[in-house]
C-alpha cells in the first residue's frame, strides 16, 4: 500500500451552485494533506466546467476526470484507475455537500478514528439539520407538488431528522452512514464493490466490519434546497441512476 497522502474522490454532475459551495468548503476546511480527484459525470451546464476550472486555478486537484457519460460506475472506474495511489482508506464526497469547519478538521478526524479502530470500514458524518424544511410549509408554498414529490423534496421521512445535536462518543451507529461524505476502507470495498450507501453499510456489517458515523464531523446536504434552487431535479431519474449501480454491478 502507498504511504502517500489520502485520496478524496469528488463526484460532480450538474448543479453548479452546489458544486462551487462543495469545492470551496473542502478547499478551505481541509487542514491535513490529501489529494482531491474530481470526477465530472458529463455535466452539460457550462457553469460546471467554469467552477471546475476556477478550482483547478487554485491548484486544488490532483487529477480531474471529465467523463463523457453519466455513469453510476464513475467511482469504481476512477478508483481502479488510481489503484496504485490509494492507501488503506479513501474519501468520497458528492458535490451537493459542504463540510463544516472544525478542529480537528473532517479528514483528520476520519483518519484518527480509522487508525484507532481498524474494524471501521465506512465512516459517515452528522448532517447539519438547518437545511431541513417544514413539509407543511412546502405543501402550502408549492401546492402543485403531489405527496411523493413533497416527500422527495423535504426528505420528511429521513432518519437524519431524528439525529441528536451532540453525542458523547466520537462514533455512533444510530443510523446508516449517508454515502454523500464517507471515508472507506479500500480492502473492504474491493470485496463488496461500490454499492448504494444503505446496501454498502449493511453488507460491510454482515462481513464483520463497522459502518458508523463520526459525530464530530458535520456536513450540510445542499440537495435539501432543491425545491428552491433546482426544482427540475427529478426523483425518478435519481432512483434509476442508483438502481443501475446494483443492476450493472461491475
Amino acid at each position: 500500500m502507498t504511504t502517500q497522502n489520502p485520496i478524496v474522490f469528488i463526484l460532480s454532475w450538474e448543479r453548479p451552485l452546489y458544486l462551487w459551495a462543495c469545492l470551496d468548503s473542502l478547499y478551505t476546511s481541509t487542514q491535513v494533506p490529501c489529494r482531491f480527484v474530481l470526477m465530472d459525470n458529463a455535466s452539460q451546464d457550462p457553469l460546471v466546467d467554469r467552477v471546475i476550472r476556477s478550482f483547478e486555478a487554485r491548484g486544488m486537484f490532483h487529477k480531474v476526470h471529465r467523463r463523457t457519460d453519466n455513469s453510476p460506475h464513475a467511482l469504481a472506474e476512477t478508483l481502479d484507475a488510481h489503484k496504485s495511489e490509494v492507501g488503506d482508506y479513501f474519501g468520497f464526497v458528492e458535490s451537493d455537500v459542504t463540510v463544516l469547519r472544525s478542529r480537528p478538521c473532517w479528514l483528520e478526524e476520519f483518519q484518527q478514528l480509522t487508525a484507532a479502530d481498524p474494524s471501521i470500514a465506512m465512516l459517515g458524518s452528522l448532517i447539519d439539520q438547518v437545511d431541513f424544511i417544514d413539509p407543511a410549509w412546502v405543501a402550502q408554498r408549492f401546492p402543485e407538488l403531489d405527496e411523493d414529490q413533497l416527500k422527495f423534496f423535504t426528505k420528511s421521512s429521513s432518519k437524519e431528522r431524528t439525529l441528536l445535536d451532540e453525542y458523547p462518543e466520537r462514533t455512533t451507529d444510530a443510523i446508516t452512514p449517508p454515502g454523500r461524505l464517507t471515508f472507506l476502507r479500500r480492502e473492504a470495498v474491493e470485496r463488496t464493490g461500490i454499492l448504494p450507501d444503505f446496501r454498502l453499510a449493511h453488507t460491510l456489517r454482515d462481513m464483520g466490519y463497522k459502518a458508523v458515523i463520526a459525530t464530530r464531523v458535520r456536513h450540510r446536504h445542499l440537495s435539501l434546497a432543491n425545491i428552491f434552487d433546482y426544482p427540475e431535479y427529478e426523483r425518478d431519474n435519481r432512483n434509476k441512476f442508483f438502481a443501475r449501480l446494483v443492476r450493472e454491478k461491475r
